[in-house]
């Protein structure tokens, strides 16, 4: 072999060691991830394991119209920061140390979130009960005195006064029993009934020192005669408490047609110009005199009850008893001044 061919072999030799470092250098760095040119490097997806948040659907409903979007916000946001966040932290704690019990966590974020919000529904209700409102009539009600019953703002007369919706429930009489300020009455009429409808019918077997009584354990009085026939619609130059002519058919519980009172909210098409119920018919109701008389023993009832012909009842039917007496169609009702 010539001095030339043993230069050229080297050569190549030489070049395929060279090519043979290059090729194991580039695998090297391709498999390191440092790359070489074109040639990518081998990328790795690491795998996360994220931590699982508990989001409860609670929904808030208010049980009536009321401008409380305050207190709602407030619930929503104690409950998001609250609830939630130590709902994560059991969560990260318990990550930590072992396989989280997920459904119990749940279960109690859950159970906090509701007990919270209803916690404020509550509020809310209490807070609406006292609200006043508008009855269809036009005019304000509002949740008024011990016994809690709906009184109606008669406020377009010489003097506005508050009074009761309703007569005076055996219900409401029951609490003022239980405190000690009312004497026990008689007051079942009729044929055995549930508790349920007991408790919705106006008491009877009542005297006027009871109502009067009563009244003043609920923080208010009894209406005066003027008042009630201003509450029954009489300075409107109202016949009935619904208006000047008979309905066929009048609204009023009378002519013993039921044998008995019935409810104190029946007959809601009876009720008066300013939304003041069963002034007529249904039980008779004491009232006080609107010139005291110190010494007199006997005081009007007014409107007529259960046993009365409904061809004598209006605005202005009037009857007269002792203070001590009592009767199965005699109950009554409160009123209130302005405060």
């Amino acid at each position: 072999m010539s001095q030339k061919s043993r230069f050229i072999v080297i050569i190549l030799i030489v070049l395929l060691l060279l090519l043979i470092i290059l090729i194991y250098g580039v695998f090297v760095n391709v498999q390191s991830g440092v790359g070489f040119l074109f040639i990518p490097s081998k990328s790795y997806t690491p795998t996360i394991t994220a931590t699982q948040t508990i989001t409860p659907t609670i929904t808030f409903t208010p049980s009536k119209t009321l401008d409380l979007n305050l207190l709602k916000t407030n619930a929503v946001n104690t409950y998001v920061a609250g609830n939630l966040i130590q709902t994560q932290t059991q969560l990260s704690i318990a990550t930590s140390t072992g396989t989280p019990d997920v459904s119990v966590i749940r279960t109690e974020a859950v159970n906090r979130a509701i007990t919270e919000l209803t916690e404020t529904e509550m509020v809310v209700r209490e807070t609406e009960k006292w609200m006043p409102k508008i009855n269809s009539k036009g005019f304000t009600e509002k949740i008024l005195g011990k016994d809690q019953n709906i009184m109606v703002l008669i406020d377009d007369v010489s003097r506005p006064f508050w009074i009761d919706k309703y007569e005076v429930t055996n219900a409401s009489y029951q609490k003022c029993i239980k405190d000690g300020n009312c004497s026990i009455t008689d007051s079942n009429v009729g044929e055995e009934i549930s508790q349920d409808t007991f408790n919705s019918l106006p008491v009877v077997n009542v005297s006027w020192n009871h109502a009067k009584d009563y009244c003043e354990w609920a923080g208010k009085r009894l209406p005066t005669k003027d008042e009630w026939l201003e509450a029954a619609g009489v300075d409107k130059d109202f016949l009935y408490p619904w208006g000047k002519r008979v309905t066929e058919g009048m609204p009023v519980n009378a002519n013993e047609e039921n044998g008995k009172p019935v409810a104190a909210d029946t007959y809601p098409e009876g009720c008066s110009f300013y939304g003041v119920c069963n002034l007529l018919g249904n039980v008779w109701e004491w009232v006080a005199s609107s010139n005291p008389e110190p010494d007199s023993e006997q005081q009007s009832i007014m409107g007529g009850g259960w046993r009365t012909f409904s061809g004598d009842l209006n605005n202005r039917i009037e009857g007269k008893m002792n203070k001590t007496e009592s009767a199965d169609d005699v109950g009554f009702r409160c009123a209130s001044d302005i405060e």
